[in-house]
């Protein structure tokens, strides 16, 4: 049997094993409909959140002709529901008794019923001015070419005497931004989480014993990891076919420009990650010999993974050209946090993205091997928890 077939084997009993419990199926399920309900809020929640057209009582006969048709076709940005009314009298009714929201009549007089709408105000305004413009024009003898300068004049120039580097980012962006960087956080957590407790439980339980007495060390952390990592690719893709699929269905999902490059690049970062700090975490995992050690070997990672997730979110999504942003955005162990923001809210190079992928795919082997070399000095040895250079001595040894 060849070493990495060994390997395949390993990788096979641990799909076997995890893909049949329920806490499987229960995270898979979570999973598929986090992302679901991610495609569906980006359709539904505008027509929710958005605001119905106000309903105006016009007295068409004692106002400029067109002031209803403004106010109805959509041209001033802003759409009321007009209802024409023959009466002064007719329209303070329908106000009063709620059937309407305001009122416009002779005078010209503006009537609402306890409280002025501020925005149903201003779109009123605006109709009665360009529906009363022509006959104050024929009064003052001027053409509209002749009245525009005095109706919308130039704007006054604004010179920044200390412009930004780059544009803040609206809100859509930033709201992309966070999701991405919250979405690969988690990615790497639960499943690292995964690996650790797995390696755990077969030290615990001596399994591990006795599949190395088959196997080589670093050929059963392998096959583990590849293991887990092919039952993290089948949830993620899961989850993007989920989202996919109903971002063809729904078509008017109100989603940024930015989102589908957004998505491709965290899906990449997510999966390179994973790569990475799966073998960390085996690897630490391979150090303690209890369950309840795991917190407090893992809590050097945590930390670094939460540093770096804050350092995203106040630093890169707020100034993604910045120096500092930059560089994190390329460090392997803090790029898979950083540089999908960046994407998200800015236009990096492409060389910065190549390089930081480049380096995340010559880092990944290094941390491969190294903690393969942990592994192999600290998985079968029990009691206390076994330091890092205790674990490397001894892995020489073995070998």
């Amino acid at each position: 049997m060849t070493p990495l077939h060994a390997s395949w084997l390993v990788a096979l009993r641990e799909i076997n094993e995890r893909a049949r419990t329920r806490t499987f199926a229960i995270s898979t399920g979570l999973i598929v409909l986090l992302s679901a309900s991610g495609v569906l809020a980006g359709a539904l929640l505008p027509d929710f959140f958005e605001d119905d057209p106000p309903l105006i009582a016009v007295v068409e006969s004692d106002l400029p002709p067109g002031l209803a048709t403004l106010l109805e076709d959509g041209s001033l940005g802003a759409t009321a529901d007009i209802h024409r009314v023959p009466s002064t009298e007719e329209a303070q009714r329908l106000v009063q008794d709620g059937t309407a929201d305001a009122a416009i009549y002779a005078g010209p007089t503006i009537a609402f019923r306890n409280e002025t709408s501020s925005s149903t105000f201003n779109l009123i305004t605006q109709a009665y001015r360009l529906a009363a413009l022509p006959a104050v024009l024929d009064q003052l003898d001027l053409t509209l070419e002749q009245a525009l300068p005095l109706i919308s004049p130039d704007p006054v120039p604004v010179t920044l005497l200390d412009p930004p580097d780059t544009p803040e980012p609206d809100d859509a962006q930033s709201g992309i931004a966070t999701i991405s960087v919250v979405a690969v956080l988690m990615t790497l957590t639960i499943y690292g989480v995964w690996i650790l407790n797995g390696v755990i439980e077969e030290k615990t339980s001596r399994v591990v014993e006795v599949l190395m007495g088959a196997i080589r060390p670093w050929q059963l952390l392998l096959g583990k990891v590849c293991g887990i990592l092919a039952l993290a690719l089948a949830q993620i893709a899961a989850a993007a076919g989920t989202a996919t699929l109903l971002l063809v269905l729904v078509r008017d999902a109100d989603l940024p420009d930015v989102t589908g490059e957004v998505a491709a690049f965290a899906i990449v970062y997510a999966v390179l990650g994973l790569l990475l700090y799966s073998f960390v975490y085996a690897a630490a995992g391979a150090t303690v010999s209890r369950q309840e050690e795991a917190q407090s070997v893992t809590m050097p990672i945590t930390f670094t993974l939460l540093g770096v997730y804050m350092l995203s979110l106040i630093v890169v999504i707020q100034n993604p050209d910045s120096t500092v942003a930059r560089v994190v955005s390329i460090i392997p162990f803090s790029s898979p946090l950083t540089m999908t923001p960046r994407i998200a809210v800015s236009d990096p190079p492409l060389w910065e993205i190549a390089l930081s992928l480049t380096l995340l795919l010559i880092t990944i082997p290094l941390v491969i091997r190294l903690a393969g070399r942990i592994y192999t000095g600290a998985i079968l040895r029990t009691g206390p928890r076994i330091g890092i250079r205790d674990a490397w001595r001894s892995a020489r040894e073995t070998n």
